[in-house]
């Protein structure tokens, strides 16, 4: 696993504009962001099972400083895991809805 300076130094030279990084290399980097992570192993799981893109680009505009790349004080690893949660009931609900609609 390499330590921020690392991935840093990796993000800044790498030709790629996104370039990949391990679940756990993206939780340091979240938490040198700012992000507070109160339980890295869940952390990882969620990063695992849904994305960096599904799980904190689509959300972490909410929770980010206009100024720079970093996440305002006192924001939560599941701040952003509760949006994701609230946003795929709603994407449910609203599908069953449709499908009611169009079923009369």
């Amino acid at each position: 696993m390499k330590d921020i300076n690392a991935i840093k130094t990796y993000l800044k030279t790498s030709k790629e504009s996104k370039p990949y990084l391990s679940c756990k290399e993206q939780v340091i980097l979240l938490k040198d962001r700012g992000l507070i992570i109160d339980n890295e192993e869940f952390a990882l799981l969620q990063l695992e099972t849904i994305s960096y893109y599904s799980l904190i680009n689509a959300y972490s505009h909410f929770f980010k400083d206009k100024d720079n790349d970093h996440f305002v004080e006192n924001t939560h690893f599941r701040d952003l895991f509760h949006c994701y949660q609230n946003d795929m009931r709603l994407k449910i609900m609203l599908k069953t809805l449709e499908e009611m609609i169009y079923m009369h």
